[in-house]
């Protein structure tokens, strides 16, 4: 009885092993890709751009604030 519960659960496992190792093997083969190192540099650039953008237009919006108590006018 013990062993067909340890045959169930290696059984029902089998699929979630078989895809951790291929999981494993492409993160493998994409770390050797270097468009990836190229992607991430270019990621990290668009969030400057973007921190600067945001910093750049923050005149504009505190001259688009209404006043207090002039908001419902």
């Amino acid at each position: 009885m013990e062993r067909a519960a340890s045959r169930l659960k290696q059984s029902w496992t089998v699929p979630l092993w078989a895809f951790e190792w291929l999981t494993e093997w492409v993160a493998y083969v994409l770390s050797n890709w270097s468009f990836l190192e190229v992607l991430e540099y270019l990621s990290s650039f668009g969030v400057l751009i973007a921190v600067i953008f945001y910093f750049s237009e923050s005149g504009d919006r505190l001259k688009q604030k209404p006043l207090p108590g002039v908001a419902g006018r």
